[in-house]
């Protein structure tokens, strides 16, 4: 029995799906557990996406803040 896997080239999409109906009632659980773990992975990464963005924005803040507070003590000085 061939799976159809994201790195493996599977031309036919009836055959995929023939595979996936050929499976017994535990194999199915069990893709049914990986489908939900990557949608999690997914969510997951967009989380942490949207974390780093913040880190980020607060990072460039900071170095504006420098950059400016340090320009005007040159030009008073």
């Amino acid at each position: 029995m061939e799976y159809c896997i994201a790195d493996t080239k599977c031309s036919e999409v009836v055959k995929c799906r023939a595979d996936i109906d050929n499976l017994t009632g535990w194999q199915k659980s069990q893709n049914g557990a990986i489908h939900r773990v990557e949608a999690n992975v997914v969510e997951m990464d967009k989380k942490f996406d949207a974390k780093f963005d913040k880190l980020l924005y607060w990072i460039m803040a900071q170095l504006a803040a420098t950059i400016i507070g340090g320009a005007a003590i040159l030009l008073r000085g």
